[in-house]
């Protein structure tokens, strides 16, 4: 697979992703479209009112050359697993 084929497929499955250190924290990154020598990266921030439940939506879309582009990551996945005593008692009770 290569780079153009990696980015298509981020857009089609529209996953978020981290370009170029963009779209970290609440804002949320997503590659809109892919043209010949750019693409147009959107980044979507939503804050919400605790007071009114109102949402702010904050919107931005930039345009960034494929030659610019150093880093593009998928972000960090975090996993949740038991350990300790729990795990080992549920393993004791299938055998």
């Amino acid at each position: 697979m290569n780079f153009r084929e990696l980015l298509t497929k981020y857009k089609d499955d529209k996953t978020r992703i981290v370009l170029n250190g963009l779209g970290t924290g609440e804002t949320k990154g997503t590659i809109a479209s892919i043209h010949d020598d750019y693409i147009e990266f959107e980044l979507l921030k939503i804050q919400k009112e605790t007071k009114t439940n109102k949402e702010k939506t904050t919107r931005e879309v930039k345009y960034i050359p494929l030659t610019s582009i150093f880093d593009l990551s998928e972000g960090e996945k975090e996993k949740i697993s038991e350990t300790g005593l729990k795990a080992f008692s549920d393993g004791k009770k299938e055998q």
